[in-house]
């Protein structure tokens, strides 16, 4: 096409290389339009819902074996309440799938929660509870909470579980009638001339200058680390006494303890516990 000069409504005459810039502009604008609106109409169209083979297969015995893309994940043994085992499964399978629409598998994880109780979650949905009516190859629960999220992400095509991943499980140890985390994060207060002198749970003398605490669970002579995650001081106690019982406080330091991890001024503070023995 010859561009010598061109006569366009009412603007006169133009130079031919304005022109051809502007229709070189034009076209170029045209073409990127098209090629995002493409680009974003095939995104959409070949974006399709996570498309997952779970099932169960019910035993003779009536515990229900559950399996993501034909890969065997655990088997439940047992009912709760009035759910059966098959009952269980089915509530598993619709949880997941209904998770996975929107979330990822990266994002299923192990968790303990306030009871002490495992789970497995997404992102903030439970998608299983950890209980003795759960079985797979391991025996304890702690590892059979891994092992079942290692399960499930890699039948999904994710990868197994990292150090990291692993922040929201808290160890517990099981003994007949307790159960209680073998590490805990929350607040810590302390406490002293009120109760100095007084009989504490164990039987023992309270005094506010030796290296003891309260807490509601663990047992009576357990010995425990606590750590200010603010200041990183550390100091290593003897429970001896029940509490504290105020909500949301995991543990009651003698004034000796909140002196060694430098929270006596601020009164509360938060804290991690380990049990060592």
């Amino acid at each position: 096409m010859g561009w010598d000069l061109v006569t366009i409504s009412g603007l006169g005459n133009m130079d031919k290389n304005i022109l051809n810039k502007i229709f070189a502009g034009t076209l170029l604008a045209t073409s990127l339009f098209i090629l995002n609106t493409d680009t974003a109409y095939s995104k959409i169209f070949s974006r399709k819902p996570r498309d997952i083979n779970a099932h169960y297969i019910l035993n003779n015995d009536k515990s229900a074996v559950v399996y993501i893309n034909n890969q065997e994940i655990f088997k439940y043994t047992q009912g709760v309440n009035k759910f059966t085992p098959e009952d269980r499964a089915k509530f598993f399978i619709t949880r997941l799938k209904k998770y996975l629409r929107k979330n990822k598998v990266k994002n299923i994880k192990p968790f303990t929660n306030e009871k002490c109780t495992y789970q497995i979650k997404g992102k903030k949905q439970v998608l299983l509870v950890i209980d003795k009516g759960v079985q797979c190859n391991k025996t304890y629960m702690d590892d059979k909470v891994v092992e079942i999220t290692d399960k499930i992400r890699q039948a999904l095509g994710g990868k197994k579980l990292k150090k990291k991943d692993l922040k929201n499980l808290r160890y517990i140890r099981k003994i007949p009638g307790i159960d209680y985390c073998l590490s805990d994060t929350g607040v810590a207060s302390w406490y002293g001339d009120k109760f100095h002198g007084k009989q504490a749970a164990d039987g023992s003398i309270y005094n506010q200058y030796e290296m003891t605490a309260a807490h509601k669970t663990l047992p009576l002579g357990s010995t425990v680390k606590v750590t200010n995650l603010k200041n990183g001081k550390k100091c290593i106690v003897k429970i001896t006494d029940r509490g504290p019982f105020v909500k949301g406080r995991i543990i009651d330091l003698s004034r000796a303890a909140a002196q060694k991890v430098e929270m006596i001024s601020a009164g509360l503070a938060k804290v991690k516990i380990e049990v060592l023995d």
